[in-house]
């Protein structure tokens, strides 16, 4: 056997998040973590608005957390969000398997019950004493550009640990951006244990992480693929193949005609392409809607408390003074259209 073969990697989970149009905190406990008897389950009230996404309250079970609203109106009806964070993720690992259930068990109940998933991280760790490749590396392709990717950022981050009153550096490099549906980030996870507890990094051994972070569609479709394929190594290594290519740069040739790096072949190994891409989704109001949410919520409630303490008028003033664009104006008839044929569906459905 070569030294190759030899060598193992681990692969895992490292986050989940999942929305549920319920608020039926029961029957998430009891139908798709199926801990219902589960007494450590803490209770917080958190303040309306404040929380996350706008949540009312959270429940969290050794790191697992579940936000949700009790309130529903018209405008308030958010349901309930489960996440699973990096260490979350390894301890529902080790629940699932006294379960006698997997993750991809665990992803079909999700779906059953009407989950969207909107969060998907995997990881493959690589802790052998000779890596299949070391952070620098990645960190000298990136510079030099022999890559090819279809994501359209990278950058490296440094990582400062002190212990002891000795400092050490770590290497980080991302791929794409924080907003990007698709982020591949290479780091010495060994370097990041050692900051977070004060200790020299060589305690904790070679320690290289590839992490891939997949969002809204990206995350859906994945979930759908790692239910089909029922492995989690090569499923990662698949989207990684797809995704990201290091190469040994020919001047004369285009980064796609280039050879691949023989480390990037041997980390790999031999696998398919998995391609996430999905057609593009359509302006819509509920697209807007969401974007909203993510990126202007806060400053929309800031300016709103604002007015609320000056008596001023600002937020009235900028909608009574911004008039809708074409493509706005279309958005908006198509959704009034839609709602109109969706009562006028009812009222027939009535009829029968």
């Amino acid at each position: 056997m070569s030294e190759d073969q030899e060598k193992s990697l681990d692969c895992l989970m490292d986050w989940v998040t999942v929305t549920f149009k319920t608020n039926d905190i029961d029957k998430i406990l009891r139908d798709i973590l199926c801990v219902s008897d589960a007494l450590e389950m803490m209770s917080e009230e958190i303040e309306e608005g404040n929380g996350i996404l706008g949540y009312e309250h959270k429940m969290t079970f050794f790191g697992i957390q579940i936000d949700y609203t009790v309130t529903k109106t018209e405008k308030l009806n958010q349901g309930s969000m489960l996440t699973m964070s990096g260490q979350a993720c390894r301890t529902f690992a080790s629940i699932l398997y006294a379960q006698k259930r997997t993750w991809f068990s665990f992803f079909q109940d999700c779906i059953k019950s009407g989950g969207n998933f909107t969060r998907l991280d995997l990881a493959i760790d690589d802790r052998n004493s000779e890596p299949y490749f070391y952070i620098s590396e990645i960190e000298e392709k990136a510079h030099l550009q022999e890559h090819d990717t279809p994501l359209k950022q990278w950058q490296t981050i440094g990582m400062l640990n002190t212990y002891d009153d000795h400092e050490e550096h770590g290497k980080t490099v991302v791929y794409g951006g924080r907003t990007s549906d698709v982020r591949i980030k290479f780091y010495e996870k060994n370097h990041e244990q050692a900051s977070q507890w004060g200790k020299p990094a060589h305690e904790y051994g070679i320690w290289n992480r590839t992490e891939i972070r997949l969002r809204h569609e990206k995350a859906k479709k994945a979930v759908t693929e790692l239910i089909r394929h029922q492995d989690n190594t090569a499923f990662t290594k698949s989207l990684l193949h797809y995704y990201i290519r290091f190469i040994d740069r020919k001047e004369e040739l285009a980064a796609k005609d280039c050879p691949t790096s023989p480390f990037w072949t041997a980390f790999l190994g031999d696998v398919s392409t998995i391609d996430l891409s999905t057609e593009r989704e359509s302006e819509s109001f509920e697209r807007k809607l969401r974007w909203f949410v993510n990126q202007c919520a806060q400053a929309f409630r800031l300016i709103y408390e604002i007015d609320e303490k000056e008596g001023t008028s600002r937020l009235n003033y900028i909608l009574e003074n911004t008039e809708l664009d074409r493509k706005h104006r279309k958005i908006k008839r198509d959704y009034l259209r839609n709602l109109h044929n969706d009562h006028i569906a009812k009222e027939m459905e009535s009829l029968d």
